[in-house]
């Protein structure tokens, strides 16, 4: 190729193909460090917020399958009585976890502070009253619609917190 003749379209074709090339790297570059980043945060998310608060959730499970196992027990009321007042022990233990857990992710910077320790308060406190009043029930019917009321109290609580948690991990991936 002589200095008179030029670039030949050859060339320039293949320098654009580099020219483009280049660019897409970049861009795939820029892409998948942001992607890593998301990825990091959801881990780290997944780890040190939802798996606290999952274990808690589970153990709240456990209350709700004891509160179960209590209405089908045939045992005598009195025993039944005695047996949600211990249930109500591990209850409690398991609100106060849950609500440091909560109270914690208030001041994470891995999650964004809309009053997470809000979220326990009228559930909680519906489940700790239909605890006290099945302590003073009279009959096993009477029994049965507290710790029914117990469970529905934790399951909305769970269902809130769980929602909660999906919509961070959403931001998160954003």
């Amino acid at each position: 190729m002589s200095a008179e003749q030029g670039i030949s379209w050859a060339t320039l074709i293949a320098l654009a193909g580099v020219l483009v090339n280049l660019v897409f790297n970049i861009v795939n570059f820029f892409a998948n460090r942001t992607t890593r980043r998301r990825a990091v945060k959801l881990s780290d998310f997944n780890s040190n917020v939802r798996a606290p608060i999952n274990n808690a959730l589970s153990s709240l499970d456990a209350i709700m399958d004891g509160a179960d196992d209590i209405v089908l027990s045939s045992q005598s009321h009195a025993d039944k009585i005695a047996t949600t007042l211990e249930l109500s022990k591990k209850f409690h233990a398991v609100r106060r976890i849950l609500a440091r857990h909560l109270n914690d992710c208030d001041t994470s910077n891995l999650v964004r502070g809309n009053d997470w320790a809000r979220c326990d308060e009228g559930h909680m406190d519906n489940a700790t009253e239909a605890f006290d009043a099945s302590s003073q029930t009279q009959d096993d019917i009477d029994l049965r619609t507290r710790l029914l009321d117990v469970a529905k109290s934790i399951n909305a609580l769970r269902t809130e917190i769980r929602k909660k948690l999906d919509d961070e991990a959403k931001l998160l991936m954003r």
